[in-house]
């Protein structure tokens, strides 16, 4: 196909490659190369595109499903003035999207600040064959990135070639895992203590009255048996164990519990860390799901699409679910969007 505008005045090209993909085999086209004048533009804060990547499309549905743990990468940063369009856009795993990819584009943005002829190139490596599940010929395996500071000359001539500036893999992110040793040991120990003697008597947030009471007469939380982290009120909140709170939990901060809130990011932390701390021993220290019918059936991550851990209420908090951590979850990225606002 060969290089294309994606902007009038040539100042941010792609070049696009005929590929074959698919049982049976169909072509594509998928960007190999991309050059672009670095324009430093206001961060939109927009790092998922509603634009499907054109290795995705062509098919007879008109376009393919998303590549597991994927999200739809710019190759040209929004921030240095790129575009949302589909050639611009590759699949690239959450964590590098959202990790390595961007720290690169924060290194193009101080170098072209004040240079108004720096010029970026992107080149792009596929796997040899496409077909094996981490071998998807749609999906690039790396980048390779050209910092050019000052070049006057159009983007259709010759840049400058040499070793590349920056390289970085595309590959997906690791599990969430943290050590169990020295004083997370006795941690651990208090946590399963706590949680299964939290089971045993049936002991519920709403014992302490006030408001629990009420959300608990209106169904607004789930029953004592199926609240994971219900044991985690009765350190915050039981006078028993007013003492073991900011002991026993990473981030003891103040926060607004009342219906339809969110959980605030000293909540969240705490539930990541009692996830991690009452998994089983041979997952201790790992972060997963709650609930038995989410489809990702591995440990979750800190980053990535499909993979990565969010905390959810039970009870949705559309309907007046608290921010309660007797009403928390934690599910996959994947199965929390499934969800919806159900």
């Amino acid at each position: 196909m060969g290089w294309i505008n994606l902007v009038p005045d040539g100042s941010t090209q792609v070049f696009l490659d005929d590929f074959m993909v698919g049982v049976p085999a169909a072509q594509r086209q998928r960007p190999t190369w991309a050059r672009s004048r670095i324009k430093l533009v206001p961060n939109t804060g927009r790092f998922r595109s509603g634009t499907t990547p054109i290795a995705l499309q062509g098919n007879v549905i008109g376009q393919d499903a998303r590549p597991f743990n994927t999200e739809y990468g710019h190759l040209v940063g929004l921030s240095i003035g790129g575009l949302d369009v589909r050639e611009n856009l590759v699949p690239m795993y959450g964590n590098i999207n959202r990790g390595s990819y961007r720290d690169i584009e924060r290194e193009l943005e101080l170098a072209a600040a004040g240079n108004p002829n720096a010029v970026m190139l992107v080149g792009l490596q596929y796997p040899a064959t496409g077909t094996g599940v981490d071998d998807d010929a749609r999906v690039p395996v790396g980048f390779s990135f050209w910092l050019f500071p000052n070049f006057t000359g159009p983007l259709s001539g010759a840049l400058p070639m040499g070793p590349a500036w920056r390289q970085i893999a595309n590959v997906r992110a690791g599990g969430v895992r943290f050590p169990i040793e020295g004083g997370d040991i006795e941690r651990r120990r208090f946590h399963l203590e706590l949680r299964a003697r939290t089971i045993r008597e049936g002991w519920g947030i709403e014992q302490l009255g006030g408001d629990a009471v009420a959300w608990s007469r209106k169904g607004w939380l789930p029953p004592v048996a199926a609240r994971p982290y219900g044991y985690l009120d009765r350190i915050a909140y039981s006078p028993e164990f007013a003492s073991y709170a900011q002991l026993m939990l990473p981030r003891w901060d103040a926060c607004d519990i009342a219906p339809g809130k969110e959980f605030v990011e000293a909540q969240r932390v705490n539930i990541v860390y009692a996830n991690c701390y009452t998994q089983s021993d041979e997952r201790k220290g790992e972060c997963w799901s709650d609930d038995p019918n989410d489809p990702i059936k591995s440990v979750l991550t800190h980053l990535g699409s499909d993979n990565g851990f969010q905390i959810d209420h039970i009870h949705p908090m559309a309907s007046m679910g608290p921010n309660i951590y007797s009403n928390a979850q934690v599910l996959s990225s994947a199965h929390n969007r499934t969800k919806g606002r159900s």
